[in-house]
């Protein structure tokens, strides 16, 4: 398949002092394609995660979504990503879908209607966590 990944890492790594967080990772996901993340306690899994968020740093490699590079800081990005890595503390009696609401309200908008009406058109990839 031809195009621009909906996610690519290429030597994506992360050490902190003496530690590997995340050995040199590089994959490439495209549209329609859909990778399962696997691996035991302290194998990076959340560390990749956080790259794609843009919210851990690398060290060195890059990550990208739709092309472009991982940075939360950037509006754009935080459009296409949103992540769930660990438990939320509060709200747990709402459903899958009020919680995906809520949380796209506060990105969007204040009215659960923008957060439903915003779409990007494209398929992406999704990734299943496991381990």
């Amino acid at each position: 398949m031809t195009g621009v990944p909906v996610i690519a890492a290429d030597g994506a790594t992360v050490v902190l002092g003496d530690t590997t967080l995340l050995a040199p990772t590089t994959f490439t996901v495209m549209p329609g394609e859909f990778w399962c993340v696997t691996g035991g306690n302290g194998s990076g899994k959340t560390t990749l995660l956080r790259a794609f968020l843009g919210s851990r740093s690398l060290t060195a490699g890059s990550c990208s979504v739709r092309g472009e590079p991982a940075d939360m800081a950037r509006p754009p990005h935080r459009r296409l990503v949103a992540s769930l890595v660990e438990q939320i503390p509060v709200a747990r009696d709402m459903t899958l879908r009020e919680q995906v609401t809520l949380v796209a309200a506060s990105w969007y908008g204040n009215a659960p209607e923008s957060a439903r009406t915003r779409r990007t058109g494209h398929r992406a990839a999704g990734i299943v966590l496991t381990g």
